[in-house]
């Protein structure tokens, strides 16, 4: 479980932490864990408004991944000549 979770907030070098996927991580926990309070407490869900805002951390994290592909770090190996 530990290497799933460096995998998941390091980037292409799997040594350095990478603030977007590690705030991405901490994002989706903190809308999970609003979902699941409203579920407990008001025994209500309404899967649109859940769907949408599952798809706007998606999308989110796509484009800053994008955003800034190519300045990751890499490993001495996969340097080109």
């Amino acid at each position: 479980m530990k290497n799933v979770l460096k995998d998941i907030v390091t980037g292409k070098n799997n040594e350095t932490v990478d603030i977007a996927r590690l705030l991405w991580l901490l994002s989706t926990i903190a809308v999970m864990a609003g979902w699941a309070w409203d579920i407990i407490h008001n025994d209500n869900i309404h899967m649109m408004d859940f769907a949408q805002s599952v798809a706007v951390l998606a999308g989110a994290f796509g484009a800053s991944l994008y955003m800034k592909k190519d300045t990751e770090p890499t490993n001495n190996s996969d340097k080109k000549d």
